[in-house]
């Protein structure tokens, strides 16, 4: 039980450090599930590749460093 508890608290401290997965509709479904998580993720809309790179451009650089305005610590 102590190690699944440390595994989970490691991965939330990695997904801190991702704001644009934890600000995603996915995250929030996830976290606070009001109908079953399956069915909530098929009423969200597809994003295109071009969404998919707006969502996370706001916090990395073309070149794929994070932004300092941007790291949480």
């Amino acid at each position: 039980m102590e190690e699944r508890q440390y595994l989970l608290n490691l991965f939330m401290k990695q997904l801190a450090r991702c704001p644009y997965l934890v600000e995603s509709e996915e995250f929030y479904l996830f976290i606070r599930p009001h109908i079953e998580i399956e069915k909530a993720l098929t009423l969200l809309p597809r994003l295109s590749f071009s969404q998919l790179i707006d969502r996370t451009s706001k916090y990395y650089s073309f070149m794929g460093d994070i932004s300092e305005s941007k790291i949480q610590g």
